[in-house]
């Protein structure tokens, strides 16, 4: 009998620790003491008081250990931080999706605009040349003193001056006793070779005249650096050391040239 009320004993404290255990000190004094009834003798009382005491350390002990706190850190930082890793997500998501949508809406726009936008007409290039002077010479022999003049360093109104002065704008006028042909009043035997290299055969034709007396004055301005020295040396064959009257006259009347 005392083997086996000594066996019940061990049994109940047993019981009685794994109930403290599990945290319920209630059921520490239940079935195997004294036939399961739920009391406790005064010893049975202090044990498990101590039992409840062991308890609470190891609690204290885990929570105090390095590893307890390190296992309680993680646990509180996946509390706190999933649910706002979760939150971040779905925001980014949600403004990327955004972000995208109004692209899609700016793109849309471009294209209704580019559709609607007419075509352009196409417009003529507008040519403009210089203005015609106040002579009675038609435009296209006009322009093409006015090219050749500036190709050559002349100023064009000299040469209106000079055909002026020269034929008074007559193409078929013939002076010095017929010598000198045309506009610019050419003198084919001093100017053959001239008229050779630049391809003019008929100094009455307004186009080969005006090329054979351009080209003959320009090349008296380069050698005296003066047009009253060029146009003296062009009236009378040679330059002496005095601009005649001619040339007086011929600069005079450049200045009084009209454009129109």
């Amino acid at each position: 009998m005392r083997r086996e009320a000594r066996k019940g004993t061990h049994t109940g404290a047993a019981q009685a620790a794994g109930a403290m255990e599990a945290g319920h000190p209630e059921m520490a004094c239940g079935e195997g003491h004294h036939g399961g009834n739920g009391d406790c003798t005064p010893g049975q009382r202090q044990d498990h008081k101590d039992d409840t005491k062991i308890i609470h350390r190891r609690r204290l002990n885990m929570r105090n250990h390095p590893i307890g706190q390190m296992v309680l850190a993680s646990i509180l930082c996946a509390a706190v931080v999933i649910p706002g890793m979760v939150a971040v997500n779905r925001a980014s998501a949600r403004e990327q999706a955004e972000r995208a949508e109004a692209e899609q809406a700016r793109v849309a726009a471009v294209l209704v605009l580019v559709e609607d936008e007419p075509e352009p007409e196409a417009v003529e290039p507008v040519q403009t040349r210089m203005p015609l002077y106040d002579v009675p010479l038609d435009a296209d022999l006009q322009y093409y003193i006015i090219d050749q003049s500036m190709a050559q360093g002349i100023d064009p109104a000299i040469i209106m001056a000079m055909i002026d002065r020269e034929s008074d704008f007559d193409p078929t006028n013939m002076g010095d006793n017929g010598q000198a042909y045309g506009l610019m009043q050419i003198w084919p035997k001093w100017h053959s070779e001239r008229m050779e290299r630049l391809g003019c055969t008929d100094l009455l034709d307004p186009y080969d005249n005006v090329t054979v007396g351009l080209d003959y004055l320009a090349e008296l301005y380069r050698k005296y650096g003066d047009m009253g020295k060029a146009l003296t040396a062009y009236n009378q064959g040679h330059y002496n050391g005095t601009v005649t009257q001619y040339a007086k006259a011929v600069m005079a009347a450049a200045e009084r040239m009209v454009l129109v």
